[in-house]
């Protein structure tokens, strides 16, 4: 006679067995996971870890760059035609010529030629934010390496958005820091530096500014 297999559904607590209902949980609980993780991917991909001013430009320095030439050792600053205290401004910096050991930056909250603030980096992969009175150099945020500077001769997007007395900075829509001031207002610009040993030549392009942006949610 042929054996006949007869099928028994596991019971709780039999063996090693799992509980049907624990097992859907647990299916659940992983899809859920992934579908998190899927939302925030493309959030990061759309830009949601960089929040970009919402809206054309208020003010842009169309159909032209602005390139500064600064001779060894020395520091040169270009400032523009706009001046205010809540607002975002971008550009992209290029070394057109010199070492990677340079210095290419936004201007802001500037007096004047002699006393104003610089979000800079350098072909070496370096950031700071300094500020400049009379010749003094007092660092606000040190050099220090970002990952995500493109090094040598290669363009990066610059980004500041001030709001509130303070003053958050982005390098390709990647968020650095945060510097609080007493008061952002002032006027803007571009700025470049060169070593002891060689002269730079910079270029900036894209330059815009969003006037009144709300402060992000970081």
């Amino acid at each position: 006679m042929a054996a006949m297999l007869i099928g028994v559904e596991p019971q709780p607590g039999s063996g090693d067995s799992v509980p049907r209902w624990l097992w859907t949980a647990g299916v659940a609980g992983m899809a859920l996971a992934l579908g998190a993780m899927l939302t925030l991917l493309a959030l990061l991909t759309a830009g949601w870890n960089s929040p970009r001013p919402v809206g054309p430009p208020d003010w842009q320095v169309a159909g032209q760059s602005i390139v500064l030439e600064a001779p060894l050792g020395e520091t040169v600053l270009h400032l523009l035609p706009w001046s205010g205290d809540d607002f975002a401004l971008e550009a992209v910096a290029e070394c057109l010529s010199g070492p990677s050991f340079n210095g290419l930056g936004l201007v802001f909250r500037a007096q004047d030629t002699e006393v104003y603030d610089v979000f800079a980096v350098g072909g070496d992969g370096y950031l700071a934010v300094l500020h400049f009175a009379g010749g003094v150099v007092t660092p606000l945020l040190p050099w220090q390496q970002f990952p995500h500077i493109r090094r040598g001769a290669s363009e990066n997007r610059l980004r500041l958005s001030c709001s509130q007395a303070t003053c958050r900075f982005y390098v390709n829509d990647e968020y650095v820091d945060a510097v609080e001031y007493d008061a952002t207002a002032g006027s803007i610009g571009v700025w470049a530096t060169s070593p002891s040993d060689a002269q730079v030549t910079a270029a900036f392009t894209a330059i815009q500014v969003w006037e009144g942006v709300a402060p992000p949610s970081r």
